[in-house]
């Protein structure tokens, strides 16, 4: 076992009644006009969609697209809203048109980025086909205060993007997220103002093999220019429709996973209450001298993604139990560890499924110590049945590869600990294995006070420190050190984490000692055990 490597001592399985959750959605209204920009050239206007945070934004529109590889339809809910009507006047300043660029990949030279700043409609970026996420990301020379981004579509549109900013082009917040552009053409986005000199565009999913844009606009508000005409932004009353066409796609699980209102998704308050005994938590917590692992090879959770074709396997476990039909990839594995940890997502109907010792034998069949089911959607945070000791999903918390590549963990992440408490957990969690009288509980939320300088800290290392700033890191188990936990590598491809993550984060001891310990959040609604649509498990007779 790797010295860097954390343990966890033990797994459990749980059973709690529950309960299912819903999911806000906002629509999208606008009509098609002519306009000018401030510099100069003539352009349809895009349909305007408000984001009403700057980090969980969820905009399901409706989509039905037609490329020359296959047509795509998306289920859509339209919010219903009063009929209203705004009239601004205000300086709008562009601030992309001629900056520096830079991109995850291009096609081709005739693809270069440049040609999405450079004013023309007739000239485009596109990224090579090596995967997603691809990315855009602009300069614009020194912070300036941005609102809004307009994005002429090609055909190779997103149909899951987020829009990041960042003022060192190394740590980036999520300003707009889960979007989804109306097929080919304009697409305007506008969010809570930012102070930000780079901003990104991080494409989750494409309804092609690449990605691609005609122009790519930034907008703020300013006096640096001459003002541009009045703008009148007319919202018209629209019928809450629901329709489901077809089982999820794999686009549900391209973007935050879980629920938008799951403690994992939720940003840390401002002015948050603290633990009352937060100072001796943290003051326990350096003492241990201990600094902080990134679990990647081993005691962490591979990701195995499968799909409506995927081979379905039967798995026993113990005590008879069993659970049935579930999708596993020929080439899925388990961690290499005596944990045996395997997660699999199915990309056709969102279910997730957890297993404990499990075990892949020479003849391709599977066995288990135990198992979960979860669904995209749920809270992901106290379930009936788990494998991790607290009964949060492996999941939860888990940093993914795509996220380290984009620069921003847009989620609270999973921390295992040495010290946690013998007798008592809070939510999340509905259980614990600890064994440290007055220990840190199961569940709490750790920390990194904001007031910490994260800027002194190696660039690849910003990344998690910015996410434990924005969303701290819940207790998920206990262990013989300090980790966190990322996507097994064994599931990554060719993709490695940073080299100084392996023999754990450089500045690690220095974190803990700036933590705190922020109250529990309110217990959220239990998850549903029959995860719908979703295999179960069952004791067999």
């Amino acid at each position: 076992m790797p010295t860097a490597a954390a343990k966890p001592v033990a797994a459990v399985l749980l059973f709690f009644a529950a309960f299912g959750a819903a999911v806000l959605v906002t629509g999208a209204d606008g009509a098609n006009q002519s306009c000018q920009n401030s510099h100069g050239n003539s352009k349809q206007c895009p349909t305007t969609t408000t984001a009403t945070t700057p980090t969980t934004t969820t905009t399901p529109t409706t989509t039905t697209s037609t490329t020359t590889t296959a047509p795509t339809t998306t289920t859509t809910a339209t919010t219903t809203t009063a009929p209203t009507t705004t009239t601004a006047t205000s300086t709008r300043v562009e601030l992309a048109q001629g900056r520096p660029v830079s991109a995850s990949s291009v096609f081709n030279s005739t693809y270069a980025a440049a040609n999405a700043v450079d004013g023309s409609t007739t000239s485009r970026w596109s990224s090579g086909t090596g995967g997603v996420p691809y990315w855009f990301t602009v300069d614009l020379g020194s912070q300036k205060s941005v609102d809004e981004v307009d994005i002429d579509w090609e055909a190779a549109y997103a149909s899951n993007y987020s829009v990041l900013v960042s003022s060192d082009n190394a740590v980036w917040t999520v300003a707009a997220a889960s979007l989804s552009a109306n097929g080919a053409g304009w697409d305007r986005r506008t969010f809570t103002a930012q102070s930000a000199r780079y901003v990104r565009v991080q494409i989750a999913r494409s309804a092609a093999s690449n990605a691609s844009f005609w122009e790519l606009d930034v907008w703020s508000s300013g006096s640096a220019a001459a003002p541009a005409p009045a703008v009148t932004t007319t919202t018209t009353a629209t019928t809450t429709t629901t329709t489901t066409t077809a089982a999820p796609s794999g686009s549900s699980w391209s973007g935050n996973w879980y629920n938008a209102a799951s403690p994992f998704n939720t940003p840390i308050a401002t002015s948050p209450s603290l633990d009352p005994n937060s100072a001796t938590y943290i003051t326990r917590l350096g003492n241990l001298g201990m600094g902080i692992n990134v679990n990647q090879g081993a005691w962490t959770p591979p990701v195995w993604h499968a799909n409506a074709t995927t081979p379905k396997v039967n798995i026993p476990m113990a005590n008879n139990w069993r659970i049935d039909n579930v999708p596993i990839p020929t080439n899925a594995t388990q961690s290499p560890d005596t944990d045996g940890h395997l997660m699999i997502v199915d990309d056709s109907t969102g279910c997730e499924y957890d297993f404990f010792a499990a075990k892949k034998a020479t003849d391709g069949s599977w066995s288990a110590y135990g198992t979960a089911t979860f669904k995209n959607g749920m809270y992901a945070s106290h379930s009936p049945w788990a494998v991790r000791a607290s009964g949060v999903a492996l999941g939860a918390g888990l940093i993914r590869a795509s996220e380290v590549q984009a620069g921003v963990i847009p989620h609270a992440l999973a921390i295992a600990l040495p010290n946690t408490d013998s007798s008592t957990y809070v939510s999340p969690a509905t259980h614990s294995d600890g064994r440290t009288a007055g220990g840190i509980p199961m569940g709490a939320r750790l920390q990194l006070n904001p007031s910490f300088d994260i800027s002194t800290l190696p660039a690849d290392q910003r990344v998690i420190a910015k996410a434990l700033q924005t969303y701290g890191a819940y207790v998920v188990e206990t262990s013989g050190a300090v980790a966190l936990y990322a996507q097994n590598t064994i599931s990554t491809g060719s993709y490695r984490y940073p080299t100084s993550w392996s023999s754990g984060l450089t500045s690690g001891s220095t974190l803990l000692r700036n933590m705190r310990v922020v109250s529990a959040p309110a217990l959220p609604p239990t998850d549903s055990w029959t995860a719908s649509g979703c295999a179960q498990r069952y004791q067999a007779p």
